[in-house]
């Protein structure tokens, strides 16, 4: 695993430690890396969406109508397949 190492001012600081215990968070470090790895996994999920309607593109079955319902199930399973070990 990586080490990151931020350097922010105290008011940028304050800011972040208000949000992480609003949050229910007992620290910046544990906030940041919530917001951190929330944010690369939903960029995995919105890649491998868009690898799937751009493949469906030529696929002669009828066409998926993206709900939110159908998104919602859609990173539901991708995130099932990732705890598998899966892709």
């Amino acid at each position: 695993m990586a080490t990151l190492h931020l350097t922010v001012s105290e008011d940028v600081r304050a800011r972040l430690l208000r949000l992480a215990r609003e949050a229910g968070y007992a620290s910046v470090k544990e906030y940041a890396e919530h917001l951190l790895h929330e944010s690369a996994e939903e960029q995995v999920i919105d890649d491998e969406l868009e690898a799937l309607l751009v493949e469906r593109l030529d696929d002669p079955r009828p066409g998926i109508e993206l709900t939110s319902e159908f998104k919602q199930a859609f990173r539901d399973e991708m995130q099932r397949r990732r705890r598998r070990g899966g892709t």
